[in-house]
């Protein structure tokens, strides 16, 4: 689910770089907006039950704080270069997003095996 999430958000953010039509937002939007639900509801699955309360705290808290620093950089960024930015920059973040998906992903096939 995470994975078709952000290639459906990968798409958006293509659709309204190269067409500005706002479909691809709703794209980006569509993708993107099961992700936490997903990332939360899979910690039960991926570490020891002792612990699931306080990771699923830390990672809400980590969701707050890092949309709140993604948006400061990301508009610090976008005002010395050009708005044109902003899609390349959406595109780094769904990357970087699916790389540590896989990164965990791998990890906890690791220890299952």
């Amino acid at each position: 689910m995470i994975r078709i999430g952000l290639l459906i958000a990968a798409l958006g953010i293509a659709v309204l770089y190269f067409t500005s039509n706002i479909a691809g937002m709703a794209l980006a939007g569509f993708g993107l907006g099961p992700l936490l639900p997903t990332l939360v509801s899979d910690t039960s699955n991926r570490f020891m039950p002792h612990v699931i309360s306080k990771l699923v705290g830390l990672e809400l808290a980590a969701f707050g704080a890092g949309i709140a620093v993604l948006f400061f950089l990301t508009s610090q960024i976008l005002e010395f270069v050009s708005l044109e930015m902003l899609f390349p920059i959406g595109l780094i973040f769904v990357v970087l997003v699916f790389l540590c998906n896989e990164v965990l992903e791998q990890a906890v096939r690791a220890k299952g095996k």
